[in-house]
């Protein structure tokens, strides 16, 4: 009898530390367990958009040279390795920044062309592209930079969708006989050194004119078969 009464003495006692070992391990493991942090924000694609903002902070603040994966994960308080699920090294990083450029351009082609009265598409875009330069100088370098190569097929594609707008105007000026694609290089030669020569403020230190009023007139110019015809209030070196 008393045997028995020790045997369940000692099976409740047994009994007790189980269920006391388990408590304290449910309890710890709801306390190691990690908490919801930063980077829990980032699942479903998330990281990759956020990566690329942070790129263009810092291509911004310093150019091309300023810009690193290891800098960007650092800004976002993510792992370091975390980026390299989306992008392999630097220059991935910056192929991604310039096609989103590209498609942030070509946007605001679009607008200024829906934006524009008839016939004055092509000065409206001109002046659109102008001002995209000069709103980040640095994202514009990277865009044409020696660094974009031409192997990249992604970026060429979104270089030709951003010009599509640009080059569907000027061949509907062109007429029979016209050299169009030379037309469609001209203009966006024309356009794109006209944005480098104001970033550089060597054309404003020469012109004394509107920059919106110099473009309009310059491109009519570019695109005319004998030349614009001056008006009043034209552009005067010096």
């Amino acid at each position: 009898m008393r045997t028995s009464r020790i045997v369940n003495l000692t099976n409740r006692a047994l009994q007790t530390d189980q269920n006391h070992t388990e408590n304290v391990s449910s309890a710890y493991m709801q306390v190691s367990r990690p908490s919801p942090s930063v980077k829990d924000g980032y699942h479903h694609g998330d990281l990759r958009k956020a990566l690329l903002d942070a790129a263009a902070t810092l291509l911004a603040e310093g150019g091309v040279d300023a810009v690193s994966v290891r800098e960007a994960a650092r800004r976002l308080g993510v792992s370091p390795r975390a980026p390299y699920q989306h992008f392999r090294d630097k220059e991935s990083l910056l192929s991604a920044l310039a096609i989103d450029a590209f498609e942030q351009l070509g946007r605001a082609l679009v607008s200024a062309d829906d934006a524009a009265a008839p016939g004055q598409e092509v000065e409206e875009q001109a002046i659109a592209y102008v001002q995209f330069a000069q709103q980040a100088p640095a994202r514009f370098q990277l865009m044409f930079g020696p660094r974009r190569g031409a192997s990249d097929s992604d970026l060429g594609m979104a270089k030709k969708a951003a010009f599509a707008v640009s080059e569907r105007r000027v061949r509907e000026l062109s007429q029979p006989g016209d050299d169009a694609e030379a037309r469609i290089v001209g203009y966006w030669s024309f356009a794109h050194g006209l944005a480098g020569l104001l970033l550089d403020t060597h054309l404003t230190d020469l012109m004394n004119v509107e920059i919106p009023t110099l473009i309009r007139r310059a491109t009519r110019a570019t695109l005319s078969r004998t030349g614009a015809t001056p008006e009043p209030g034209a552009a005067e070196l010096g």
